[in-house]
């Protein structure tokens, strides 16, 4: 005698749809800093990038991710604020942490989204998480709790992962905050 499957667990069975109907964006920003091109990917990028299609499958989460290279980038930069691209093309590769700012803010003004460093990518529960923060929350920074274990203390951070809406004044605030320190730098 088997027991008949309730219409309640034949719906936990059937596929749930997408969290996001709008594909999440993902930037990442790659460079051979030898020539300047992303050509030659690391293999470990091409695995890094597929794990997080799994996750993202996983978590019914639709992703849309983009390897900016040197040029893509720099057109990026170039829409969000062309007065940029005298300071993008000083500081070129060597100062790559500024051309990673520089692009942070623009892609995340311009499309939102999620920018990485490519070291990281978010794992499906933490995926999910974000998905349902950026419902409510306009910008989303790694938190990176202090070393300290008797403090409460946060230290907050956008270098390894940001995610916004596209649009946000505070990107073009930050574009424009960067600019006048580079300029300033500049003419010393």
């Amino acid at each position: 005698n088997r027991p008949k499957m309730s219409l309640l667990f034949l719906l936990l069975l059937s596929p749930a749809p997408m969290i996001a109907a709008t594909p999440l964006q993902i930037s990442y920003f790659f460079v051979d800093r030898s020539q300047y091109l992303a050509h030659a990917w690391p293999p470990g990028l091409r695995l890094m990038l597929d794990a997080y299609e799994t996750a993202a499958k996983d978590a019914r989460v639709a992703i849309n991710t983009t390897v900016y290279d040197y040029e893509t980038a720099r057109s990026v930069v170039e829409a969000a604020d062309a007065d940029l691209l005298v300071y993008w093309d000083r500081v070129n590769l060597n100062y790559a942490t500024v051309l990673s700012n520089l692009l942070r803010y623009a892609v995340l003004f311009a499309r939102g989204g999620v920018y990485h460093d490519l070291k990281h990518w978010l794992p499906k529960p933490a995926l999910e998480e974000l998905v349902s923060r950026l419902d409510t929350h306009d910008i989303i920074l790694e938190e990176n709790p202090s070393r300290d274990p008797s403090t409460d203390n946060r230290k907050m951070r956008n270098t390894n992962m940001a995610a916004a809406r596209p649009g946000l004044r505070y990107f073009e605030t930050c574009l424009a905050e960067m600019k006048e320190k580079l300029r300033r730098i500049d003419t010393d």
